[in-house]
């Protein structure tokens, strides 16, 4: 009785401290978000708003100097939360509070990183509670890829109901983000939302590369574990494994199907030269390089199915709306154009005059988005324009036609621009560039800025 009596003492006693580890990381990341976050114009009236008492306090001092030079700082006050982190890492093996911890960690960076300088602290305070929304969120989704390994080690121990149930919400949510965030909100100051950048920078370029990094390492760890029982599949894996990087970096993959096309593989060549050679064979090297293997490569899956799935329905999403929808307008724009021989005004005139049964919409994610077709009219031509997610916006200009531009300058004799004041004539001149710039298809079939599929962005 004593022993089970001092045994869950000693348990007690180290469940309190990994609570104490893990809110103590926490405090810390608040305390730095609040100390060193530029405190809103009219002062903090929220608790979750900065006061910048840590940046007050530092240009009061001889330490003055971390704000305009803050790799000092940026040491300085992140090495406490790397600290506590190290602490949490011997204490516990919970994969979940170690991810929450990493998160910690980097929100911390994240906010002296934005804090000090003379302008990042200038764009966090641009976006107010959004710009430390985005820096939580972005920590989160690189702690949870980091510890990829970790949480999917401990997913494998369920049962399948219980993996799924688990596995499902996180990617529904990780597909809602990358296919309905834009980068244009009407409500922020030049119609500018920095939400793509846990979108595309945390998810697509971050989460995805670290993804892959995670493949080619469980099939490192699979063909040096298989070296004595299976050689010859061990030095195939080792070879596939060394070639990659140079591959990668010969064929300049980006952050898209390709990229995570082959992580998914060298993931599931992992699992396989990992598993067992056949009835009797005794794994490679033993369960804990089969156990650790399986769990990097299943996390680096993990991680690629919902950026995948994301990017396949922002892919899909972008070309029904640049290709289905957008051309349903043009198509009627240049029916009216036919017939009234000047575009409308608005484009309800094309409802109206019953060349559109309705107005299409931009598809942006599942349906909760109210974007619609910008349109503005120059007389004898216009720009019709729609965002997409990330920061993409894309503009269409019509067939440029040598007779109309002759039009538009017999209406206005002596700017050449439409009576709508500088703004539209500026936006007209956009509109018709010379003629001699044009290409041939341009002059047909008019002129996109963005083309037939989402650009590669970086």
């Amino acid at each position: 009785m004593s022993a089970l009596a001092s045994g869950g003492s000693r348990s007690g006693q180290r469940l309190a401290i990994v609570g104490a580890l893990v809110l103590a990381l926490l405090a810390w990341a608040l305390a730095i978000h609040h100390g060193i976050g530029p405190t809103p114009v009219k002062g903090a009236t929220a608790w979750w708003q900065p006061r910048g008492f840590l940046t007050n306090w530092l240009q009061a001092t001889s330490l003055g100097l971390w704000i305009d030079s803050p790799r000092a700082g940026l040491l300085a006050f992140s090495l406490p939360a790397a600290l506590l982190l190290v602490a949490l890492f011997a204490t516990t093996r919970s994969a979940l509070l170690r991810t929450i911890g990493v998160s910690a960690l980097l929100a911390t960076l994240l906010f002296v990183f934005y804090g000090m300088g003379e302008t990042r602290s200038m764009i966090w305070g641009f976006f107010g509670w959004r710009g430390s929304g985005v820096m939580v969120s972005t920590a989160l989704v690189t702690a949870a890829a980091l510890c990829a390994p970790l949480l999917a080690g401990s997913w494998l121990k369920l049962g399948w109901p219980l993996r799924v149930v688990t596995y499902l919400p996180v990617l529904a949510l990780a597909v809602w983000v990358q296919r309905d965030v834009t980068g244009t909100d009407p409500m922020l100051p030049f119609a500018i939302s920095p939400w793509p950048v846990v979108s595309f920078f945390a998810m697509e370029i971050g989460a995805a590369l670290i993804a892959a990094a995670l493949s080619w390492v469980a099939l490192l760890i699979a063909g040096f574990g298989a070296l004595r029982s299976r050689p010859a599949v061990a030095l195939l894996a080792l070879g596939v494994a060394a070639v990659t990087p140079p591959v990668w970096v010969r064929l300049h993959l980006g952050v898209e199907m390709e990229l995570l096309g082959v992580t998914l593989v060298l993931a599931a060549l992992a699992i396989a030269v990992s598993a067992n050679g056949g009835p009797g064979r005794r794994a490679a090297r033993g369960p804990r390089i089969q156990a650790a293997t399986r769990a990097t490569a299943v996390g680096a899956i993990l991680v690629a199915l919902p950026i995948l799935g994301g990017d396949f329905a922002v892919t899909r999403d972008y070309t029904v709306t640049r290709s289905q929808n957008a051309q349903r307008i043009i198509d009627a724009l240049a029916r009216y154009f036919q017939r009234e021989h000047s575009y409308p005004e608005t484009l309800k005139e094309l409802v109206d005059a019953k060349d559109l049964a309705e107005l299409p919409r931009p598809q942006v994610g599942f349906g909760g988005s109210n974007d619609v077709f910008t349109y503005q009219n120059f007389g004898s031509s216009y720009i019709l324009e729609f965002s997409a997610q990330r920061w993409m916006q894309c503009a269409y200009n019509p067939p440029w036609s040598d007779e109309s531009a002759g039009s538009e300058e017999e209406s206005h004799p002596s700017t050449g621009a439409p009576a709508g004041g500088d703004a539209d004539a500026n936006a007209s001149a956009g509109a018709h560039e010379d003629a001699g710039d044009a290409s041939d298809d341009e002059r047909i079939h008019g002129a996109w800025s963005c083309p037939t599929k989402p650009p590669e962005l970086w």
